[in-house]
C-alpha cells in the first residue's frame, strides 16, 4: 500500500504485515525543491510504480520515477497558485487516465 504521509512531507510504501515502510518520493522536508513536498494528499501509481503526487502547498503535481525516492519531475502547475492555464491552485486530488 502507498500512504500520502502529509506531515513528514514524503509518500510510504508500506508492506502489509512489515513492521516498517518505505519513502519512495519526498521525505527531505517541506519546501518546492525537486526533492521536496510540501503538501501531499492525493497519489496515484501507475502499472510501472511510478507515482504521481499532487502537492498541494506547492500548486504542482511531481511524477517520482519507480526506484528513484531522490528527486521528482514537475507534470503540472508549480507556476505560484493561479487560475492562468499553466497554474494549479491547491491540488487536492489526482487521477491519471491511459492517454
Amino acid at each position: 500500500m502507498y500512504i500520502a504521509d502529509n506531515g513528514n512531507n514524503r509518500i510510504l510504501k508500506w508492506r502489509m504485515g512489515e513492521p516498517h515502510g518505505i519513502i519512495v518520493a519526498g521525505g527531505f522536508g517541506s519546501g518546492s525543491a525537486p526533492n521536496q513536498i510540501s503538501t501531499c494528499y492525493g497519489i496515484y501509481v501507475d502499472a510501472q510504480s511510478n507515482i504521481y503526487v499532487s502537492d498541494y502547498g506547492n500548486h504542482r503535481v511531481f511524477i517520482w520515477s519507480a526506484g528513484n525516492a531522490t528527486s521528482g519531475r514537475r507534470v503540472a502547475g508549480g507556476n505560484g497558485f493561479g487560475t492562468a492555464e499553466n497554474q494549479l491552485h491547491s491540488p487536492y486530488g489526482i487521477y491519471v487516465d491511459k492517454k
